[in-house]
């Protein structure tokens, strides 16, 4: 029996379809990814906040302080949290990371030896990365990371990094937390710690843009669309929307109506 093979339109029209199905399928598999990598995501941060319960079930409560290993110096950045909690995450680095953001040790400077080296974010990373100091128990370890928790939970009681004017916004302790379930205590960050204030305003532009100011900054990126992970200090982690960051009650005198929460807000293009 004489086989005919196929012709070269038949080819083409099943190349074709194949392409054609693959445009359908492809940015739903993609879309798939990124929601399969949010809830990961999610997830570290329900684990961050079991560190941060370990920490406080210890310390009567109390939060960490800028002084972590009592020597009479306010630690370099983010080492006022790292090293209290490195105890508790020590075997469990991939909770440092969320799955959309990439660490990319070839992007940064090096800073004062003296106190840390840190990464700056930028398109190809969104992560940071903090050098252990001379006197902790991993001196010179690096820490790279994507999250950071809200530096208003900081104890004052030992020293803080805000200035004196501020000192009545922290936390310091579990039980001053009024209304947990809206104040955050760690999420998405391209910097190593955020102390957001009811006057940060975006960037213009997501990456190298112009006209912000403050950690708000650091917390809005599209890592997950225009939403972001958080972990509250009452344990419920949820996705919250980056325009929804400014009614969160960061701090004691945090002010949730604010120019950013009101109906003029002047949003950037890039969050709209």
């Amino acid at each position: 029996m004489k086989r005919h093979a196929f012709t070269l339109i038949e080819l083409l029209v099943v190349i074709a379809i194949i392409a054609l199905l693959l445009s359908v399928l492809l940015p739903s598999l993609q879309k798939a990814k990124q929601s399969a990598q949010a809830v990961v995501c999610a997830s570290n941060l329900r684990q961050w906040n079991m560190l941060v319960g370990f920490f406080l079930d210890d310390n009567e409560g109390t939060f960490p302080d800028a002084d972590w290993n009592d020597d009479d110096r306010t630690d370099p950045h983010g080492q006022w949290w790292i090293q209290p909690f490195k105890q508790y995450f020590s075997d469990e680095t991939d909770i440092l990371l969320c799955a959309q953001a990439s660490q990319n040790p070839g992007v940064g400077y090096a800073g004062d030896p003296g106190r840390s080296n840190e990464f700056h974010p930028t398109k190809k990373t969104e992560c940071w990365g903090s050098r252990d100091q001379e006197t902790a128990p991993t001196a010179n370890e690096w820490t790279y990371a994507s999250y950071a928790p809200n530096a208003w939970i900081m104890n004052v009681g030992q020293g803080s990094w805000g200035r004196d004017s501020y000192l009545n916004n922290f936390w310091s302790k579990r039980g001053n937390v009024t209304s947990p379930y809206n104040v955050p205590l760690f999420l998405d960050s391209r910097w190593v710690d955020v102390w957001p204030m009811e006057t940060d305003k975006p960037d213009d532009a997501e990456y190298n843009g112009t006209g912000g100011q403050g950690s708000m900054q650091q917390l809005c990126h599209t890592r997950h669309g225009k939403k972001t992970n958080v972990v509250y200090c009452d344990g419920s982690s949820r996705r919250t929307d980056l325009k929804d960051l400014w009614r969160l009650k960061w701090h004691k005198n945090y002010n949730i109506s604010n120019d950013m929460t009101g109906p003029d807000a002047p949003w950037p293009d890039w969050m709209r």
